[in-house]
């Protein structure tokens, strides 16, 4: 479970800030034998929301970890759309995990999607958000990209989703997932997401 590290608290430039971290314990080793620490300060500003990632290997040996930021976007599915991505190769895990080249310079939301996309570029857009706004995703260490939404039949069968839940969401989900990153003992990776809703003030 996720400990805080720092509780919210407003800076001298009238951010508010604060961090969370996770630490290997008796539970973790069971699912995970290794010894680290992660943690996540989050920075909101107006109009922004920065996201500073570190994972650090605390233990004797080395490990190889994947990591994705879960972001779940707030949208009528209908209307939204995902720029950046065209060009970019991606594996559809829904057919099968096909390896296929994104045609499409905006990606629409009609079915179930679980597409991976590797090595795209560091800065996305999601059209159609709450509001009808735009959000701009902007990303560093982290080159690959999932694009999830499960869609009518898939979301009847999960337990923790509700029904009707995939009309109002998608997903778009920054992260390291098609190569693991390897870590030292005593390195630390670090990375970044910021979310920032253009033409907000």
């Amino acid at each position: 479970m996720f400990k805080v590290a720092q509780c919210p608290l407003v800076d001298e430039e009238g951010n508010v800030r604060a961090t969370i971290y996770l630490e290997d314990n008796e539970e973790t080793r069971k699912i995970w034998d290794h010894k680290f620490r992660l943690s996540l300060t989050l920075i909101l500003k107006q109009c922004k929301l920065e996201m500073d990632l570190k994972i650090k290997n605390t233990g004797q040996s080395d490990f190889d970890f994947t990591t994705l930021i879960h972001t779940y976007f707030k949208t009528d599915v209908t209307k939204c759309c995902v720029l950046g991505l065209a060009g970019s190769c991606f594996s559809d895990k829904v057919n099968g995990g096909d390896d296929q080249v994104e045609a499409r310079d905006a990606i629409s939301i009609d079915r179930n999607i679980d597409n991976v996309y590797m090595n795209v570029p560091n800065e996305l857009s999601l059209t159609g958000a709450a509001s009808g706004r735009t959000v701009v995703i902007n990303k560093q260490n982290l080159p690959d990209t999932v694009v999830w939404n499960p869609w009518i039949e898939k979301s009847k069968s999960m337990s923790d989703f509700g029904d009707d839940e995939y009309t109002q969401m998608v997903c778009v989900e920054v992260g390291r997932v098609v190569s693991p990153c390897r870590l030292g003992s005593g390195q630390t990776f670090d990375a970044s997401q910021t979310l920032q809703v253009k033409n907000c003030c």
